[in-house]
């Protein structure tokens, strides 16, 4: 698999954590998607990049990613309030 679209397949993964649970979650949710993509480059299993076409590609997926949960977090799904009215 080409290594410019798994910054793609973990922020596609942002925007419906982000429409049901806020932009917070969305953010989270994108630098949580980056520790573990950086993870998987080399050196493997530590969140050092040697290359700079990797880190490129997580830069670009942080930004892309708080961009999105912030843009799709304003269209998130009302909670529904559970109030005993007695």
């Amino acid at each position: 698999m080409d290594q410019a679209i798994l910054p793609l397949l973990f922020v596609i993964l942002v925007v419906p954590i982000a429409v049901r649970f806020g932009n917070l979650a969305g953010a989270s949710g994108t630098v949580l998607a980056a520790l573990i993509f950086a993870s998987f480059f080399r050196p493997r299993w530590s969140l050092a990049i040697s290359n700079s076409a990797s880190t490129k590609h997580l830069i670009e997926m942080l930004v892309i990613g708080i961009v999105l949960s912030d843009l799709f977090g304003a269209y998130s799904l009302p909670q529904k309030r559970t109030t005993d009215r007695r």
